[in-house]
């Protein structure tokens, strides 16, 4: 079934989008003019060079050069190879899966395993974030000058792509997993009280009223940016803009879990989401930047593959790993996200608009994707395929060979993984003021760099992790982010909902 619907995404997919090249044309080639007539600044008029852009003549030809460009490039054969490869294996891990349970179900209560894959994913998110900030003189410009100082981005840069196969995917993979269930009254009214409610008070008030002001130890900041919070001017501003990307994105997710693809058989929706991601992929939907409605439809396979996951049949299904194999697992997986994965990948994939896919950072060419030739535009859909199987591997092969299993010192962490998700950004300006207070040797080596990276980012990024997931700092913001108050009213509403027509009438 797999193999035969990955051939008719094949031929269906080129066809789709066959449709909207010729719309799409002003848009891949004005970007090149617009660049041209950059570089011919004082040699023509702005009317010439709108002109010029506007001319279909112009465009036809500026579009025929950038087809030329590459008619089928080495990336296309490697996604084209992988995606037959899923065709081929994903049937077979099916029918073995379905053999250990035969309906998945939502786990009862928190799984100490899946608490620890949530702390460790979080400490490597922030980790990932400090190393990116660093690459591009954001949050610590002051370590770029003393402890990363000489450090070229693209030595930075290689740990950010190594991170990009294990990190997010394996968190909306865990995302599906806890998501797991057909949907209910109470789940539905829980969905929009734990998820929803706090996702818009976060964007709308906490993050513009206290984040820059707390991360700055600024009162009078404080005192005015919550002021201009509350005017219709701030909230218009941030009604255009996505929130924080995960929060949105698992709103959508899991809607559209409760509204779709719950009530399709798993083989069906898992080939609609990768269908749905891949095809998203080729637009620029309402987004800011690389983030938004662009990077859920992009992540949205990864969700779903752990929607339907059969996690604890297949952890029941698996002995306990002796400490030689974990540690053996470990190092295999380590040696493919720095090696093996990055050689058949070599481009990081924001998984959003394929147009950032090789255009991520600051200073860089014009993307790839838009002087793509007509077979590697119509099958660039592939790539997303191939990108899927190799971020699946690690994830994967940690959680249920390496990670532990049995409760930890740190696994309570694992339940509070949003708080520091959204205030990390706070600890990266704490540690930005206290580095310009301290003064840092000036570090040069990429041995310096490496013991910098992993014996100064990793256990702040820990520190960081523990401190936002305080009782302290939960108790400071747990009425917008875990509104339990709300819970009596919720209560009250569900039971309505579940009530027969009978007694709902006589409450009346």
């Amino acid at each position: 079934m797999f193999y035969s619907i990955s051939q008719l995404l094949i031929l269906c997919i080129p066809q789709l989008v066959a449709s909207l090249e010729e719309p799409n044309l002003s848009h891949v080639c004005g970007d090149v003019l617009i660049q041209r007539s950059r570089n011919a600044s004082g040699l023509r008029s702005a009317s010439q060079v709108e002109e010029d852009v506007a001319s279909p003549a112009v465009l036809t030809n500026e579009f025929s050069k950038a087809q030329n460009i590459k008619d089928f490039s080495q990336d296309t054969v490697k996604g084209i190879l992988l995606t037959c490869l899923a065709g081929i294996a994903l049937p077979w891990m099916y029918a073995k899966w379905t053999a250990t349970a035969e309906k998945i179900v939502a786990i009862e209560g928190h799984s100490d395993l899946l608490d620890n894959c949530k702390w460790i994913a979080q400490v490597l998110v922030i980790f990932n974030h400090m190393v990116y900030f660093a690459s591009v003189s954001r949050f610590f410009n002051y370590d770029r000058w003393t402890l990363l100082s000489g450090s070229g981005v693209d030595s930075l840069l290689k740990i950010s792509h190594a991170n990009s196969f294990l990190v997010n995917p394996m968190f909306c993979f865990i995302s599906g997993v806890v998501s797991q269930g057909k949907p209910s009254y109470r789940r539905v009214v829980r969905y929009v009280q734990y998820l929803v409610l706090p996702t818009l008070i976060f964007h709308f008030l906490m993050e513009p009223a206290f984040t820059v002001g707390v991360g700055t130890l600024d009162p009078e900041k404080i005192v005015k940016d919550t002021a201009h919070t509350l005017t219709w001017s701030s909230m218009s501003t941030h009604a255009h803009h996505s929130p924080a990307w995960y929060l949105f994105a698992l709103c959508l997710w899991r809607g559209s879990a409760f509204l779709v693809w719950s009530h399709l058989p798993a083989r069906h929706a898992l080939v609609g989401m990768m269908f749905v991601s891949c095809l998203c992929g080729y637009h620029q939907l309402p987004d800011e930047g690389m983030h938004g409605f662009n990077t859920a439809a992009a992540y949205l396979p990864y969700f779903g593959l752990g929607f339907f996951f059969p996690f604890q049949a297949v952890v029941n299904s698996l002995p306990q790993p002796s400490v030689l194999t974990c540690c053996l697992v470990f190092a295999l997986v380590s040696l493919y996200l720095s090696v093996l994965a990055p050689q058949i990948c070599p481009t990081i994939d924001l998984h959003g608009w394929y147009g950032y896919s090789q255009n991520p950072f600051p200073n860089s060419s014009i993307p790839e994707f838009l002087n793509a030739g007509p077979w590697d535009y119509s099958l660039w859909w592939s790539r997303r395929v191939a990108k899927f199987l190799l971020d699946m591997v690690a994830p994967l092969l940690l959680i249920f060979v390496v990670f532990p299993r049995s409760k930890m010192p740190l696994t309570y962490l694992g339940q509070h993984t949003l708080y520091s998700y959204l205030f990390q950004w706070i600890g990266f300006y704490w540690w930005s003021l206290l580095a310009s207070k301290i003064g840092f040797p000036v570090i040069t080596s990429t041995a310096g760099h490496i013991s910098v990276l992993f014996a100064v980012y990793l256990p702040l990024s820990l520190l960081i992790l523990i401190f936002f997931t305080s009782s302290y700092w939960r108790a400071l913001w747990s009425w917008g982010l875990s509104p339990r108050w709300l819970d009596p009213a919720s209560k009250k509403l569900v039971d309505y909902l579940t009530a027969e027509p009978g007694s709902r009438s006589a409450e009346k």
